[in-house]
């Protein structure tokens, strides 16, 4: 528990994780929001999930390609998986519960 807290802490403290957590939940709560009217919602939610994914990867190899401006991180992946996974709790717990 302890190094989820400080794991925690760690993406807190610098902007740009913090932004990459924020895209890639937003990233995924729109492209679920969008393909869960044609899609059951399971299927929604693991399409959803690899649009967030493909998107972080993506970056990251844009961050590849610009060294000048860019630095590629595996941390930023990390926090934007961090972020697909609670979306995925809570579309469940919605989905599920509800």
């Amino acid at each position: 528990m302890k190094k989820f807290i400080a794991f925690l802490q760690k993406i807190c403290r610098r902007a740009d994780y913090l932004l990459h957590h924020v895209a890639a939940e937003d990233i995924a709560l729109l492209a679920f929001a969008i393909l869960v009217h044609c899609l059951p919602w399971g299927w929604a939610m693991l399409a959803a999930d690899g649009a967030a994914v493909f998107a972080l990867l993506l970056k990251e190899v844009y961050d590849y390609f610009h060294p000048d401006s860019q630095s590629v991180e595996l941390m930023d992946i990390e926090s934007g998986l961090l972020a697909i996974a609670y979306v995925d709790v809570i579309i469940a717990a919605i989905f599920l519960f509800l």
